[in-house]
């Protein structure tokens, strides 16, 4: 049987840049299959051993599967065998970040999809790894989660895999301990007397206000201002803290601080970030 020509196409957001290619068929035709879409299971199980084996041998832990990924990865091929066309954004269909952020429940930094139509998911994995920007894809160290999606019509499979930079969600409490123990940390590497936390009320809220208007200034941060030293942001990682506040940190005579955070899904960050407010005095 006459092999049908692979066709893939890769796509990452986040840190790294977007690449994508494609190859058609000899006559510039896509072929009608005659059976209708079947979701393969058994081949999305093969596709994921076979990218963890490859990353093993790299040195990347291996990616976990995502059932919501996993559910838009699927109904990703779904369209793209239902439309015999391949591509990370079908007609009437939202782009990748929208699509992952509905289905799961991830707070991602980063995301990036390989899509592609061969005849087994064996043979697709191979073509994936012959080519340089899928297979940064598959073994990506930054990537930790995957759903695969798997839709077998008649003698080919059409492939989605979703990939993503998943990060640990925390609580608020606990997001504002570790955001509090770097502040301790920031100070004992600058030699400096550590700072006393205090409780500010409603600064959570505030910090979820700035979620609400999805911008770092609203009429509550405002009126912080008016009281104390304010720095406002969003991390990904809460441990890590904004250059915007060193220079209260290294002052010797900032005595207190007051912490607030809130994690939220908005816009700008249709996964998720932490906003947080650092008060000091």
């Amino acid at each position: 049987m006459k092999k049908w020509p692979v066709l893939t196409i890769c796509l990452v957001l986040g840190t790294a840049a977007a690449h994508s290619q494609s190859r058609s068929d000899a006559d510039g035709q896509w072929h009608s299959f005659k059976s209708s879409a079947d979701f393969d299971a058994r081949a999305e199980v093969t596709l994921l051993e076979l990218a963890n084996r490859a990353r093993e041998e790299t040195g990347a832990r291996p990616l976990m599967l995502d059932e919501g990924l996993t559910k838009a990865a699927r109904e990703h091929s779904r369209l793209m065998a239902r439309a015999h066309k391949i591509g990370h954004q079908l007609e009437g269909e939202p782009g990748l970040v929208g699509r992952m952020s509905a289905a799961t429940k991830l707070t991602l930094e980063r995301e990036g999809e390989n899509v592609a139509v061969d005849q087994d998911a064996g043979s697709a994995h191979e073509s994936l790894m012959q080519s340089p920007p899928h297979r940064r894809n598959l073994l990506d160290p930054e990537f930790n989660v995957v759903g695969m999606g798997v839709v077998r019509e008649g003698n080919h499979v059409w492939v989605t895999q979703d990939f993503g930079g998943s990060v640990t969600l925390y609580s608020v409490d606990q997001t504002e301990d570790i955001v509090a123990s770097a502040v301790g940390k920031f100070r004992t590497k600058e030699d400096v007397p550590p700072l006393q936390r205090t409780t500010e009320p409603g600064l959570h809220e505030d910090a979820c206000s700035m979620a609400k208007s999805d911008g770092l200034t609203t009429p509550d941060t405002h009126k912080l201002t008016q009281r104390f030293e304010v720095v406002t942001y969003t991390s990904m990682h809460p441990e890590v803290l904004p250059g915007e506040a060193a220079g209260f940190l290294k002052n010797p005579r900032t005595k207190y601080f007051s912490v607030g955070a809130c994690h939220a899904r908005t816009n700008a960050y249709p996964t998720g970030v932490y906003w947080i407010i650092l008060l000091f005095r």
